[in-house]
């Protein structure tokens, strides 16, 4: 699976991230492309956030790739009242 992440930036990346992660087998590895230079460090801190693995970047114009390990389930949410 490609999530084109194109076009995204800081909060709607991550929430195009959560969405699409929903979509993925544990275990399975999405290609992320983003063309945001911060994308660089905002993975590693939604990785680390959702318990799931950045398994390789690939530098490239005019899209980045990452490589993502769906690793574990997504960390549920208690709604707030």
């Amino acid at each position: 699976m490609v999530v084109d992440a194109r076009g995204a930036r800081d909060a709607g990346l991550v929430a195009l991230l959560s969405a699409r992660a929903t979509q993925i087998e544990i275990g399975g590895v999405p290609r992320v492309l983003s063309d945001d230079p911060a994308t660089r460090n905002l993975l590693p801190a939604w990785v680390a956030r959702s318990s799931n693995q950045l398994v390789a970047t690939e530098a490239g114009e005019p899209a980045s790739g990452y490589a993502l390990r769906r690793a574990a389930p997504l960390p549920q949410r208690t709604p707030s009242r």
